[in-house]
């Protein structure tokens, strides 16, 4: 696995870690906010020891997400094409390789636990999104803007890893490590337009797979 599909992952990750509490009030996943903006298109530019684009939609505050990444990793000997779509809805995630059109297909269980909290239970976004990155040995360093929007930077010390976010959304990204040297940019940000439901579809001919446990 490469350092960008490493770091998408984790992304991918940062979601509920409070404990289970049931009772009759259960909340449901629609009372689950990952990110403080409703719906959002956001295109990126990568640079450094990998090229290319993503790009993230969200809506329904992020219960539904997609990213879309088009790259090439520089490597000692020779060039790593990667063309993957990460699709997020609920608690399931699917991990698609355009190049082999396949999909991997597993459940985040953080998110799935989520329907067995009581409303007065359930976080809010940044107590949510602040509790995953601190879990992941991230400290709060910073603030900066992007795309003149107000960022907070948060930190992975022994990694070398910085995220730039606003609202929860990951708006920058620097990886800087003795192998290799990522930056990943925010080039535009649409808050207004509604996105396309079309993106939050799996492929038409990609094969199916499962994670082995």
């Amino acid at each position: 696995m490469s350092a960008v599909q490493k770091i998408s992952a984790l992304m991918l990750c940062f979601v509920l870690i409070a404990g289970c509490k049931k009772g009759d009030n259960a909340a449901s996943l629609g009372d689950f906010h990952r990110y403080g903006i409703e719906h959002g298109h956001v295109h990126y530019q990568y640079s450094g020891d990998a090229r290319g684009v993503e790009e993230l939609v969200f809506d329904h505050w992020g219960r539904r997400e997609v990213r879309i990444a088009n790259q090439e990793h520089l490597q000692e000997h020779d060039i790593q094409q990667i063309k993957m779509i990460n699709l997020s809805i609920g608690a399931d995630i699917y991990s698609i390789d355009i190049q082999k059109h396949t999909a991997l297909h597993e459940v985040n269980h953080d998110v799935d636990s989520i329907m067995h909290l009581d409303k007065e239970s359930m976080p809010d976004y940044k107590s949510d999104l602040e509790a995953g990155l601190s879990k992941d040995q991230f400290v709060k360093t910073r603030t900066d803007t992007v795309l003149g929007l107000p960022v907070t930077v948060w930190r992975q010390e022994y990694s070398g890893l910085e995220l730039y976010l606003w609202k929860a959304v990951l708006l920058k990204r620097t990886s800087i490590s003795p192998t290799d040297e990522i930056r990943m940019i925010a080039t535009s940000f649409d808050t207004v337009t509604p996105v396309d439901t079309n993106l939050f579809k799996l492929p038409p001919g990609i094969q199916m797979q499962q994670k082995q446990q």
